[in-house]
């Protein structure tokens, strides 16, 4: 059995009150979506797509994995 992983970041982060997106605040020195994509490489996934924003320059990671634009985030229930 395949399983894929979709990670959610399109997340403006508004109420961090940063110009930073979210997925880019560091926690212990690393970003919060290396962490998300570190756990999710550790149970072998077997392929991982990053569902970001325009606004999200996630050029580093297009290497590695699929990217998915949502063109319009207007938040979690949306995603």
């Amino acid at each position: 059995m395949k399983i894929a992983s979709i990670i959610l970041s399109a997340g403006k982060g508004s109420r961090m009150n940063s110009e930073l997106p979210k997925p880019f605040h560091k926690i212990a020195g690393e970003k919060i979506i290396d962490w998300v994509i570190n756990v999710n490489l550790s149970i072998k996934t077997d392929e991982l797509i990053i569902v970001g924003s325009n606004e999200l320059n996630l050029s580093d990671y297009e290497k590695n994995y699929k990217i998915a634009i949502q063109k319009k985030p207007i938040g979690t229930g949306d995603a």
